[in-house]
């Protein structure tokens, strides 16, 4: 009970902030304050907000008969601070205003959660035949948030990026700045096997979209299989399950 009254409190706390975040926000608007810091203050409170309700979801394996609102409306809110962004600074780039980070992780968050809901739908083998469009269709935008999160910073050089160790320069070559990267790859790569193994390849749509979800896995299971093999070696990380799916007939076609 005590636990349950710690989390409600959270809650609480976490609308308050978001509800300060954008009165600041609106304040931004009329020029009182700096509206860019206000957008990246809203973003890290919305992630905040959202993190409640997903951590429920997630405890409670995603319930069937409300699950699916839930999520779309997770994903609405946490997209609230990039269209902002694109709405009052349409001619700049999200990730420089909320900052790439915040940015990143906004797209991680997205693609996370699919993933975990995809990943229990897929498991009830029911379940995922009642809903199999809908399941499509969220393998898809999470494969999508996922690849987004790559696109936020631009691949640095050797000049633009300071390191005396040629493994990080590496990493940073491939789009790898941190652990939750190198994750969502997998991520990616099991999205992309359930995609191909759900659709039905035999309709022309079908099968477009499977030859660009072949590519897009395999490349983020190759990726994530040169980094847990190379520079990442002995680091706590295993390419076996990236292997497995390679070898398996979705990506063999």
């Amino acid at each position: 009970m005590q636990q349950n009254r710690t989390i409600t409190e959270q809650y609480g706390e976490k609308s308050e902030t978001l509800s300060k975040c954008s009165l600041m926000c609106n304040e931004g608007l009329s020029g009182n304050i700096s509206l860019k810091h206000q957008l990246q203050l809203y973003a890290k409170a919305m992630l905040d907000f959202t993190f409640y309700t997903e951590s429920i979801l997630t405890e409670t394996d995603f319930p069937e008969h409300s699950s699916e609102e839930k999520v779309r409306d997770l994903l609405k809110q946490l997209e609230k601070p990039v269209e902002l962004c694109q709405e009052l600074f349409p001619q700049e780039q999200v990730g420089e205003i909320l900052g790439a980070e915040i940015y990143e992780c906004i797209c991680w968050r997205q693609g996370a959660l699919l993933y975990m809901y995809c990943s229990t739908v897929n498991d009830d083998a029911e379940r995922r035949n009642r809903t199999k469009d809908m399941f499509n269709q969220n393998l898809l935008k999470g494969i999508h948030y996922l690849s987004k999160m790559f696109l936020v910073r631009k691949c640095q050089d050797n000049e633009e990026f300071q390191s005396n160790c040629q493994h990080t320069i590496n990493l940073i070559k491939k789009g790898i700045y941190s652990d939750t990267h190198l994750l969502s790859l997998m991520y990616k790569g099991d999205l992309c096997n359930w995609y191909l193994q759900s659709c039905n390849t035999e309709t022309s749509q079908g099968t477009d979209r499977s030859i660009d979800v072949i590519s897009e896995g395999r490349t983020a299971l190759e990726t994530f299989i040169q980094i847990t093999d190379g520079p990442l070696k002995n680091q706590g990380w295993s390419s076996e399950r990236a292997k497995e799916l390679l070898k398996g007939p979705q990506f063999t076609r």
